[in-house]
């Protein structure tokens, strides 16, 4: 039987109405937003794509312009909104604000941190509220931390105890929120694969997401090959679910049918077709929110023109998992590979 969980690509199944309405040639109202608060951050981490783009463009969305997108995304029935950044989206001075008019108005929240900002006093605020929280801590170590994420002082220990509130909370109030842990390998922290995973045990996440820092060095994939082999191996160890993506052949497939379900928001307002174009060169910008509103640029007649001028071979450079929705809603909505209506 397939396992029930977040992870399960099947899930996209349960928007057939909207998938419907893509393959009818209709762009619905997105299931979720991948909103960027700001790209001014806190860490400096040595690896980060988003440095050089940040140092000439440092922008944050106004208080203002986040609750009119909020308004927004109430009005199109938006079920959830993910809070990223090039940037750490809690250092906004209107993220716990903007978190509890989400649960208010009973749009799901997740969140992609650093960890080393969360406020004691809103800690129950953010478990409520999250489906996930997933930390970015590429160390095990303070050592390796500061090395690699380059803080202006330590922040290892308090990102520790953060997880461990949110976590303890969690548990203690019964809430339906993951904690996890992102960790990008390369050869600056690799030799802690084995105590992250320690770590991840002691602090009793749900899981560990391994990502590559991707060189094209003999040296950086021999560190690629040697670490997928200690992650594979801990993977019988621990009670922690462990995913990593080293090597993950990228699909190569037809026009992208499912992204429409995810809307972007870029911290300088831009909205793209998905978040692999987002800061790109423009070809798969849908407009600006900061010149019309979010409402009125889902679905408008740029939208529809970006979407179709969509490039598969843009698209076959990036590991994604609207390819692996795509295949799914290919084998079941166009193909009926599980006999739908045989129930």
């Amino acid at each position: 039987m397939t396992e029930i969980n977040p992870f399960n690509k099947l899930k996209v199944i349960s928007h057939s109405e909207k998938i419907r309405q893509l393959l009818s040639g209709k762009i619905p109202s997105p299931v979720r937003v991948v909103l960027e608060p700001t790209n001014l951050c806190n860490h400096n981490c040595v690896f980060c794509f988003y440095s050089n783009f940040r140092d000439d463009n440092k922008v944050y969305l106004s208080r203002e312009k986040l609750f009119e997108l909020a308004e927004d995304f109430k009005k199109m029935g938006v079920k959830s909104v993910s809070l990223v950044g090039g940037g750490e989206p809690m250092i906004h001075p209107a993220i716990y604000d903007l978190i509890r008019w989400f649960r208010e108005n009973n749009i799901l929240i997740s969140i992609t941190t650093n960890g080393s900002t969360l406020k004691d006093s809103e800690i129950d605020t953010i478990v409520r509220a999250s489906t996930y929280i997933r930390i970015s801590l590429n160390a095990a170590s303070e050592q390796t931390h500061n090395a690699v994420n380059a803080p202006r002082s330590s922040h290892f220990a308090r990102i520790i105890s953060n997880i461990e509130k949110l976590r303890s909370h969690r548990d203690k109030i019964g809430a339906n929120m993951l904690v996890g842990i992102k960790n990008a390998i390369f050869e600056k922290n690799f030799h802690e694969i084995e105590n992250m995973v320690a770590l991840g045990e002691e602090l009793k996440v749900d899981y560990i997401m391994f990502a590559a820092v991707v060189g094209e060095s003999p040296a950086s994939r021999k560190i690629l090959d040697d670490a997928k082999v200690i992650i594979e191996e801990m993977k019988k160890k621990t009670r922690v679910l462990l995913f990593h993506s080293f090597y993950k052949k990228p699909l190569k497939t037809p026009k992208c049918i499912s992204n429409p379900l995810i809307g972007t928001v870029s911290a300088n307002g831009d909205m793209y077709l998905c978040g692999f174009m987002d800061h790109s060169d423009g070809r798969f910008r849908i407009g600006n929110i900061n010149e019309n509103r979010f409402i009125d640029l889902w679905g408008s007649e740029k939208h529809y023109e970006v979407y179709r001028s969509q490039d598969p071979e843009y698209c076959a450079r990036y590991t994604c998992k609207m390819k692996e929705y795509d295949n799914v809603i290919r084998d079941v909505f166009l193909e009926d590979k599980m006999h739908i209506y045989s129930i």
